[in-house]
């Protein structure tokens, strides 16, 4: 049994040749990278540490969690719900006077924590969601504070919606301490009665308003509600409550109620083929569609495929069956396709709906290219730098779920592209290791470790770095796979991540790696507020080539003979298996 040396680590596998094949079997993992003593990210606003991502539990507080937003935090965001609007009945950011025009407040018999505990306008540059202030209801005792919309008439509108952004403590108003909530009330009688239509205490109220539970502490999210119930009255007021005893601050921005269309589908994504597909390789179409419109539909998506000459070489039909309003699906197309040559090619999805009010969306068209030789970038981010994370302590990681597109498996790892923030931390670092893992756990969680590297020197801040893992020959055949960013040096003597300005990336694809218990986390990016300037470079797979000698092999035909492979002929393949036809030289 020879020691095989995989990733940069010594194992120990076993090497059998046959006539036709050699087979390389190795023992599954690398090992743990080095443990750290704690496993909390931070989050940081360029050069100070300004809030540490705690999960609260009643047995896990440490220390009491301020009632305050940390000050100078850079925002953090969920993505907005986009819908088509057909009208706008009120808008409100909370820039100009407070209340505004035609708003009222109610102040109840609050005692102050350290200003008075009623709704006001947020100092600049604190709790805004957009522009340079929100509405705030600060920390205080025996809060009953009412912030009151203008009377709505919205007897001649269908299909009304109230949307607005919301931040507060997790860890003072639900667990572990529930000491009071922001409640979203409606009136239609000039504030003699009052519905209940939100809180942020309820969590089937927060997740059916776009939410998820459980929220994060001073992280911003859109909580869109369903106002039809209230459609044919004239003098409807909505009301932000505060009830609330020694709670935390409670802030809302960029309150918009609206009107949408009814009937409105469209085709958000062709998610197969990929913008690189291998000749001969057959995979099945797929696409993503979305209803934005109020009313749940059921309605047919095409989709076709065109030559280099614009002839159609591919046409599918599939229905989508009562898709509910804000709704996604993936749609898949029959039969599966496979290239008939190389060359470029278009695809083309679209939605058939007949009721459909706006046809701007229906539509998406791609162009992709059939070929042996490509290279193809798989990422989430826009490029921009907004923020960035580091973790106190080395060891940990930030990583992200890729998928390879139909048609282009088997798949190498090629490289990996890093951004680093430049000036943060400080002094910082130039250090670190990157990671790379199948999707072979729990639900296609990461798992096993196909490759982790040696710790890398003179990385380059404020720019891009190329990892290349081509000599690694790091193959998957199908599903995803996942590629972490691991960190050298305890905090501020690292490197800073970068991340863009607002997340784009499903939930789920989204990971932590923790050094202390070698595990994974999904990671939902809310604390960091957007999405990591981390990416995955892929090309077609393509096997080595090993030369090895070969020994007298007459009479054997057919028979498996053993080889004398030495380890370092296999040396940085960090691949479990690979196929070879053998070609004898005379």
């Amino acid at each position: 049994m020879q020691a095989l040396k995989v990733g940069g680590v010594m194992k120990r596998g076993i090497i059998v040749l046959t006539l036709r094949k050699i087979i390389v079997i190795v023992p599954l993992g690398i090992g743990a990278l080095v443990a750290s003593k704690l496993d909390k990210p931070g989050i940081y606003n360029m050069g100070s540490v300004c809030y540490d991502r705690v999960t609260v539990g009643v047995t896990t507080i440490k220390e009491k969690e301020s009632k305050s937003m940390p000050v100078g935090m850079i925002k953090q965001i969920h993505p907005s719900i986009l819908r088509t609007k057909q009208a706008t009945v009120l808008e409100e950011s909370f820039e100009a006077e407070f209340p505004p025009l035609g708003w009222d407040t109610v102040m109840g018999p609050s005692s102050p924590g350290y200003e008075p505990a009623h709704w006001r306008q947020s100092d600049a540059g604190t709790y805004n969601h957009s522009g340079d202030h929100g509405a705030l209801c600060p920390w205080g005792y025996n809060l009953d504070e009412w912030l009151i919309t203008p009377p709505l008439d919205l007897s001649d509108y269908s299909n009304i919606f109230i949307s607005f952004w919301w931040m507060s403590s997790w860890y003072w108003h639900v667990d572990p301490y529930d000491n009071g909530d922001l409640f979203v009330q409606v009136s239609v009688d000039g504030g003699i009665t009052w519905d209940t239509l939100w809180t942020f205490g309820d969590s089937a109220m927060v997740v059916n308003s776009g939410g998820v539970w459980p929220w994060n502490s001073w992280t911003w999210y859109q909580a869109t509600l369903n106002l039809s119930t209230y459609v044919g009255y004239d003098n409807v007021r909505i009301a932000f409550r505060v009830v609330a005893n020694d709670n935390a601050d409670i802030a809302i921005d960029d309150v918009v109620v609206y009107s949408i269309i009814g009937y409105d589908v469209g085709v958000v994504a062709i998610n197969s083929p990929a913008r690189y597909v291998q000749p001969g390789v057959t995979f099945t179409p797929s696409v993503t569609v979305q209803n934005f419109g109020a009313t749940t539909v059921t309605f047919d998506v095409g989709f076709e495929i065109y030559d280099a000459e614009d002839n159609r070489i591919y046409s599918s039909t599939a229905t989508v069956t009562n898709l509910e309003c804000d709704e996604t699906q993936e749609v898949t197309f029959a039969p599966n396709w496979t290239p008939p040559a190389e060359g470029n090619y278009t695809a083309v999805a679209y939605t058939m709906l007949v009721e459909d009010e706006n046809t701007a969306n229906d539509t998406m068209v791609v162009s992709f290219e059939v070929t042996a030789m490509w290279v193809d970038t798989l990422f989430y981010d826009d490029g921009t730098v907004a923020n960035a994370g580091a973790w106190y302590y080395e060891g940990n990681g930030f990583g992200y779920k890729f998928t390879p597109g139909g048609g282009q498996y088997p798949i190498q790892v090629n490289g990996v592209l890093l951004y680093f923030y430049d000036g943060w931390p400080d002094p910082g670092g130039d250090q670190f290791r990157v990671m790379i893992c199948d999707d072979d756990g729990p639900n296609g969680a990461p798992s096993t470790k196909v490759y982790v590297s040696p710790v890398i020197s003179g990385a380059t801040t404020g720019a891009w770095n190329y990892v290349d893992l081509s000599s690694q020959y790091i193959v998957f055949e199908d599903g995803s796979f996942y590629v972490f960013y691991i960190q050298v040096g305890d905090y501020p003597y690292c490197l800073g991540l970068c991340v863009d300005g607002e997340i784009n990336s499903p939930y789920g694809a989204a990971w932590f790696y923790y050094a202390d218990g070698d595990n994974f986390a999904i990671d939902d990016l809310s604390w960091i507020g957007g999405d990591w300037l981390l990416r995955a470079e892929i090309t077609p797979y393509s096997p080595p080539t090993i030369d090895v000698w070969l020994p007298d092999t007459s009479g054997a035909h057919g028979d498996t003979v053993l080889l004398p492979v030495m380890a370092s002929d296999l040396t940085g393949y960090g691949v479990y298996s690979v196929g070879m036809d053998i070609t004898f030289d005379t």
